[in-house]
């Protein structure tokens, strides 16, 4: 079990850069380019729609961070709001 606030090394951008810029940067706008959208430019007023396009910003910024800085707690960030989009839909 990984402590959650240990840093690891398997991506392969770090391996060469302290941090992850690209993959912090592009997880970020990409992800929450769609969850902004979803939530502010769909015409469909649901609740599940809201819902999971939250899950999609809360996932953005969870990636960024931990592609950013590596910490396993902010991987479950960036896992979780996955999971539970895909147990949704």
């Amino acid at each position: 079990m990984v402590p959650w606030n240990q840093v690891g090394n398997g991506f392969c951008e770090r391996r060469i850069f302290a941090h992850e810029y690209v993959n912090a940067v592009t997880s970020l706008t990409f992800l929450m380019f769609v969850g902004l959208w979803g939530l502010f430019a769909n015409r469909i007023d649901s609740f599940a729609f809201r819902w999971i396009y939250s899950c999609y910003v809360i996932d953005g910024i969870g990636s960024f961070l931990f592609h950013y800085y590596g910490y396993a707690f902010y991987g479950l960030l960036d896992i979780i709001p996955m999971f539970c989009i895909s147990w949704f839909i």
